[in-house]
């Protein structure tokens, strides 16, 4: 973080090691849980989801995603992903379900900010629901899978420097979508770069294979 990067950690590693993060800033999980339904602009689960609750000063981190049950209008609200600034980069805490299945019932939305933060150096990640995947290999190629029981509609983001992609099985060429401001969480993440965004559909349980140009 001394050298600009960001650092990612689950709320299980916070709870493991509250020592040796209170030397970067004052957050604590452990002990507490919460039952969550309602995140926001993020979106809403179909079931309640039992999470820890992450506490923190608020003059050390940001509460970038929250959930409550309800959030809007609720008494409680309770951080999904913390920003914490430290020398020139960031510490982020993804808060993550005490049953590890229900990743999987979280809204698209808690998803995308999960996997914005992840994949920061990769230079592509897509926006989806659960069940659908993103493999990418050394040669400038990349695997888009649906675990899905239905087709599903997805944008792939790239860096701005790729203006297409082309799919290596029909040889068939995707265009950028046009551009939109972008989303609360973007703007809030303060580690976003211009990106393009690519709509792809698949069907169930399916997978396209696309390189970049």
């Amino acid at each position: 973080m001394q050298k600009g990067g960001d650092v990612v950690i689950t709320s299980g590693l916070l709870e493991a090691i509250p020592e040796k993060i209170a030397d970067i800033a004052e957050l604590r999980a452990g002990g507490l849980k919460a039952l969550v339904n309602d995140f926001g602009s993020a979106g809403m689960a179909d079931k309640d989801i039992l999470i820890p609750q992450v506490r923190y000063q608020t003059n050390d981190a940001w509460d970038i995603l929250s959930a409550g049950r309800p959030l809007t209008k609720g008494t409680s609200g309770y951080p999904m992903l913390l920003r914490a600034p430290y020398s020139k980069g960031n510490l982020f805490v993804m808060t993550i379900p005490d049953d590890f299945g229900n990743l999987y019932d979280l809204p698209e939305g808690v998803l995308n900010a999960f996997r914005q933060v992840l994949s920061k150096d990769l230079g592509i990640r897509i926006e989806a629901p659960a069940k659908v995947g993103l493999f990418l290999y050394d040669n400038g190629t990349f695997i888009v899978e649906s675990f899905l029981d239905e087709p599903v509609t997805i944008r792939v983001i790239t860096r701005k420097d790729v203006a297409t992609i082309s799919d290596m099985l029909d040889g068939s060429v995707i265009e950028k979508l046009p551009e939109e401001r972008n989303a609360s969480f973007s703007r809030r993440y303060q580690g976003a770069e211009e990106t393009n965004a690519f709509r792809v559909t698949l069907r169930p349980h399916s997978y396209k294979v696309f390189a970049k140009h």
